[in-house]
């Protein structure tokens, strides 16, 4: 097998005959042919349905795409990583892979304004917990940024051991709640759990039934009205035009796209773990240490000021 190979498979995906993918490759028809065949005998698979009206993948040949996508996809991350032509060896290069909470794009922003004017490359992937393991697992995230309950901890170190992930907390935080400035509750200093019974809860969907990868910040909470949404954009959206309201782990910071919402503490003995996730026995970055310490400072900040 090779990449060329499995570049050429890639490109019949595009297209119904051979010979057309052959003409778009530049090379001829039975080459193409060949390598096909080659890629068959060494995997024992049938990869193509060949017929008079031209040619489809088999079941094993969908299959063997996924992969041969992925391979290619990692190879062509791998030489823009390493890629030192045009003087870009001191090129900052920063992947990050982040529970949808606020805190992971405000520390990621902080970061971005210490960089002036030198020349990088970064990447923020927010996401659900089971897509920030897969992420770093898959390495195509330098480290993850996760938000752990007291109920998800035990089962989510499984995983991480499963994936060969260490796991490093950062800090203990006090879940919060968001609101429109013109929110019933806006001006309380704090909240219980029974003031939130007749609001609607907007949250984030469940990637998967698993109820211990559960995005649930408050799993306890009880409420009448629930709206499931796929991005926090939709979110604060919802907030900032009705009376529904969302948990987080932090206090909002000013700007970014929290202007006309308000945090305000949980009255609750339920904490949450902010920590990160990297693949054992990878160095890490300085780029990702520097974006840790802005984490740990932003967590620092969000936190509510004693009483």
């Amino acid at each position: 097998m090779t990449l060329q190979q499995l570049k050429y498979v890639i490109e019949l995906s595009k297209h119904n005959s051979i010979s057309s993918a052959a003409q778009s490759l530049s090379i001829s028809q039975p080459s193409l042919s060949m390598a096909v065949k080659e890629l068959e005998e060494e995997f024992h698979i049938t990869i193509l349905n060949r017929n008079h009206r031209g040619v489809s993948f088999t079941a094993q040949g969908l299959d063997f795409l996924r992969f041969a996508r992925s391979i290619i996809e990692q190879t062509s991350r791998l030489q823009t990583y390493f890629d030192r032509s045009a003087g870009r060896q001191d090129k900052a290069h920063l992947t990050i892979a982040a529970h949808y909470d606020i805190f992971a794009a405000d520390a990621f922003t902080s970061y971005l304004q210490t960089l002036s004017g030198d020349a990088y490359s970064l990447s923020l992937h927010e996401g659900r917990t089971g897509e920030v393991i897969r992420q770093v697992a898959e390495q195509q995230s330098q480290i993850g940024v996760l938000l752990m309950s007291p109920r998800t901890t035990a089962y989510n170190h499984a995983v991480f051991t499963k994936h060969n992930l260490d796991f490093t907390g950062l800090k203990t935080v006090s879940p919060c709640l968001y609101v429109r400035s013109a929110h019933p509750l806006a001006q309380s200093a704090s909240v219980s759990l029974k003031d939130l019974v007749s609001y609607p809860h907007v949250k984030m969907k469940r990637e998967n039934t698993n109820n211990y990868l559960s995005e649930e910040l408050l799993p306890d909470i009880r409420s009448e009205k629930e709206i499931q949404v796929t991005d926090r954009n939709t979110m604060f959206s919802i907030i900032k035009n009705t009376d529904a309201y969302a948990l987080g782990a932090c206090r909002l910071p000013q700007g970014i796209c929290c202007d006309g919402i308000c945090s305000i503490p949980i009255h609750t003995a339920n904490t949450l773990t902010v920590g990160w996730i990297h693949l054992k026995g990878i160095s890490i970055a300085p780029e990702c240490r520097h974006y840790l310490e802005w984490l740990e400072h932003c967590l620092q900040a969000s936190q509510p000021d004693p009483d």
